[in-house]
């Protein structure tokens, strides 16, 4: 930003992530956002004068689990039904190369 040629402001744009630490677990990202700034030079000196964060949402999410293949024999022995208090009944079946969950 100018007048009469010389240089007294900026505006600046940009993205946010968002990092949580907690109870000695791993570092996670977590949000993500966009920004605009306005800096003003003032007496030599770049100042913030003012910040727009805006556009705030999950962090996108990266699958960082790896595949593994078991056998045909392996995912039968798997399948059958199963009981949980807090989800009811469970049925485990093979459908092809994978495994369905399905809840009543």
């Amino acid at each position: 930003m100018q007048k009469d040629n010389k240089i007294y402001g900026a505006i600046i744009s940009g993205e946010h992530v968002f990092y949580v630490t907690a109870n000695g677990k791993p570092e996670y990202l977590d949000g993500h956002a966009n920004f605009n700034q306005l800096w003003l030079l003032e007496n030599g000196e770049w100042k913030m004068k003012q910040i727009l964060s805006y556009n705030h949402h999950p962090a996108d999410y990266i699958n960082t689990r790896k595949e593994i293949k078991l056998p045909d024999e392996q995912l039968d022995r798997l399948g059958g039904t199963y009981k949980s208090e807090k989800f009811g009944t469970m049925n485990l079946a093979r459908e092809g190369n994978v495994l369905i969950l399905k809840t009543d």
